[in-house]
C-alpha cells in the first residue's frame, strides 16, 4: 500500500532529495485526507485495502504525516539555519542518522566560526585571515630549486606519484596514505618548514 502511494504521489518535479521526499509525503498525506482508498496498479477494480486493520493502519499513517509534517515547517522559514533543519528532520525521523549529523555540522561550525569574529561597536563580521606566508617571516631568496611530490599508498603499498595521478587526471580517492617528499638544489645546511 505505501508503495502504491509513493509511487502515485511521487513529486519527481523537485531535484533536490529532501524536497522530493517532503513533497511526496504532503501529497500522500492530503491524498489519504480525502480517499483511504488504495487500488491494485495492475488491476484497478482490486482493494487492497482489505480488513478494518488495513484501513485503522491508513488512518494512523494520515495522522503520524499531519503530524511530523507539522515539525518540517521550520525549513520554510527564510533564516533557517542548518541546525535547525537538521533538528527538524531528527524530530521528523526519531532516528541517530540525524543526531550524528547535527554533531557534525556543530564541529564545522564551531571550526567556522574561530575564523570569524564579530564587531558589536558596527555590527559586522569579520574573518580572521589565518593564512601565512613565508615572506612574512623570512627574506626571500628565490636562487634556488624545490621539488615537491607525494606518494600515494593504500593499506601499505605504492599506488602512484600525486603529480602523475594529477596530470593522468586520475583522482585521490579516501582512505590513502600520503607521503611529501621535497628535494632541493639548494647547498646545507638549510631548515624546512612545513
Amino acid at each position: 500500500v505505501l508503495s502504491v502511494l509513493a509511487e502515485e504521489q511521487c513529486q519527481s518535479i523537485y531535484e533536490r532529495m529532501d524536497e522530493r521526499f517532503y513533497y511526496t509525503a504532503k501529497a500522500i498525506r492530503d491524498r489519504l485526507n480525502y480517499s483511504k482508498e488504495v487500488y491494485n496498479p495492475t488491476d484497478p477494480t482490486q482493494s487492497l485495502i482489505l480488513t478494518k486493520k488495513d484501513e485503522e493502519k491508513l488512518e494512523n499513517l494520515r495522522k503520524r504525516l499531519d503530524e511530523n509534517l507539522q515539525k518540517l515547517d521550520v525549513l520554510f522559514n527564510s533564516d533557517c539555519t542548518e541546525e535547525e533543519a537538521l533538528e527538524a528532520w531528527e524530530q521528523f525521523f526519531n532516528h541517530h542518522y540525524w543526531t550524528e549529523q547535527k554533531e557534525k555540522a556543530k564541529e564545522k561550525n564551531e571550526v567556522a566560526k574561530s575564523y570569524y569574529f564579530f564587531n558589536e561597536a558596527d555590527e559586522t563580521w569579520f574573518y580572521d585571515d589565518t593564512e601565512e606566508y613565508i615572506e612574512n617571516y623570512f627574506p626571500l631568496d628565490l636562487k634556488y630549486k624545490v621539488e615537491l611530490d607525494c606518494k600515494v599508498k593504500k593499506n601499505g603499498k605504492f599506488v602512484d606519484w600525486l603529480s602523475d595521478m594529477r596530470k593522468k587526471k586520475i583522482p585521490l580517492l579516501p582512505n590513502r596514505e600520503l607521503y611529501f617528499y621535497a628535494s632541493t638544489d639548494a647547498p646545507k645546511p638549510y631548515q624546512v618548514y612545513w
